[in-house]
């Protein structure tokens, strides 16, 4: 997977607390937290690798990565829209309104905390 082309913020905020690696992440106060809230905590992409609290930080912010997805409740497929659920883990779109849209699903899942391959979306727009 190290030669899909993909975008990183130039410069990224320290971590606020403990952030897992593929875990979908928003900026707050000048420091990067996982998202929680997938209409309030308008996310930036996904944590390169895994951070403490005070870690300097790299986010990928579009083209092919992996996240983490729980598919346990709903099932994931191959070109799913993604949303941010609690702790940074994408969820299946289910169309709820202002939902932030952040990746598409490249591979399926069935299981909670799975890695899988997404496309991230660059603009990561809600659902109107």
């Amino acid at each position: 997977m190290s030669a899909q082309p993909r975008t990183m913020l130039p410069s990224s905020p320290p971590a606020a607390e403990a952030i897992a690696q593929y875990a979908c992440v928003y900026i707050d106060t000048g420091e990067l937290k996982t998202t929680d809230d997938a209409t309030t905590d308008r996310p930036v992409g996904f944590a390169f690798d895994e951070y403490a609290s005070g870690d300097a930080t790299a986010v990928v912010t579009s083209g092919q990565f992996k996240a983490i997805v729980n598919g346990s409740g709903t099932a994931v497929a191959i070109g799913d829209n993604l949303t941010c659920g609690d702790n940074g883990i994408l969820v299946k779109d289910d169309g709820t309104s202002n939902q932030y849209v952040v990746a598409v699903a490249l591979e399926a899942s069935s299981t909670a905390a799975a890695e899988i391959d997404v496309m991230i979306l660059p603009n990561k727009e809600a659902n109107p």
